[in-house]
């Protein structure tokens, strides 16, 4: 659990369990069943706003607004910026989430339930869909993720079809699309090509600081792991949920990824987050087997005797000479 809880409420009902915590620097977060729905920090502020000011300040005049799901009200709290609008219908499956939005999220939402335009429709927002006779000039869903339960159904061509028939003409429809699924990530190439350059530079030796003197290799433990002579490659690294340890592994991986160089257990977490962020990254990976029938290694040991080292000197080198524009943070000491 994060440091800094100042406070936590939780209610349950008949389709979820909704708690808002409050953090020390006043951050709001709502957690519906167990996960974290909408929050006060800023970037979750912009995705959640971006949902309604898009088809507002595309759409010449709206008049008429359909929110999918209230949430924190955020969404559906951004129309009411826009004076022509005149009706703002929100779709909501869980009777505690508005109420409770209102109390902590008043403030970021614009107190969008007690506006006099607003409509709020305990409903589940497929069926709405499927049955209302009304029609909108924009139809904005709420940021929710596929897997919660009931979710999917609402990133179908049949729901996307029913939307269709409720729009005016020259209407909008805005949807977060959440990118959990997606099979590659790119890494900076700026970032990438220094860190190579600092890899190849710590494998030779070059720009030694006195610092480095602790980090040289013990040649028996170079050999106790087969490492005769180290290279840097540069290219695709490949994420899973279990070391591959198999020479069948190892062959299903390259037929299905032939330009894959590495498999490793944690690079693709990183990636997505900075992908999500919208921040510039690159992943190093100290490779310690080749992942067949020959890879059950000492893997706490090598990490000690071999990656640790490697790690240490790429980073220094890379802190010496980062490309331009890279924020490096100071530090005191070493």
């Amino acid at each position: 659990m994060r440091r800094g809880l100042r406070r936590f409420g939780r209610r349950s009902a008949a389709n979820s369990s909704v708690a808002i915590s409050t953090w020390a620097a006043n951050q709001v977060y709502l957690n519906v069943n167990g996960h974290v729905q909408a929050t006060t920090e800023l970037y979750d502020l912009a995705l959640q706003r971006m949902i309604g000011h898009l088809p507002g300040i595309l759409h010449p005049n709206p008049k008429s607004v359909l929110g999918i799901g209230f949430g924190a009200g955020v969404s559906s709290g951004s129309f009411t910026r826009y004076p022509s609008l005149e009706h703002i219908t929100i779709v909501e499956a869980e009777p505690v989430i508005p109420p409770a939005s209102t109390k902590y999220f008043a403030k970021q939402n614009y107190g969008v339930e007690t506006n006099p335009k607003t409509k709020v429709v305990f409903d589940d927002p497929r069926h709405f869909v499927f049955t209302t006779q009304e029609k909108f000039d924009i139809i904005a869903t709420d940021p929710m993720d596929v897997f919660a339960k009931g979710k999917a159904a609402m990133y179908s061509k049949e729901y996307f079809e029913a939307v269709k028939q409720h729009l005016h003409p020259g209407g909008f429809v805005t949807l977060y699309v959440p990118l959990y699924e997606t099979d590659r990530f790119h890494a900076d190439e700026a970032l990438s090509a220094a860190l190579a350059e600092a890899a190849r530079a710590m494998l030779a030796n070059a720009d030694a600081g006195t610092d480095d003197a602790h980090l040289a290799l013990d040649a028996a433990e170079l050999r106790t792991f087969g490492i005769v002579t180290p290279r840097v490659h540069s290219g695709m690294v490949v994420s899973g949920d279990r070391f591959v340890a198999s020479a069948s592994e190892a062959a299903a991986l390259r037929q299905r990824l032939p330009d894959a160089l590495a498999v490793e257990m944690e690079g693709a977490a990183l990636a997505q987050v900075c992908h999500d962020l919208g921040v510039p990254f690159a992943v190093v990976r100290t490779i310690s087997d080749r992942a067949d029938d020959s890879a059950h290694v000492d893997f706490s040991r090598f990490v000690a005797s071999i990656a640790s080292r490697y790690s240490v000197g790429v980073v220094r080198r890379f802190l010496r000479a980062p490309p331009a524009g890279t924020r490096v943070p100071s530090s005191r000491g070493r």
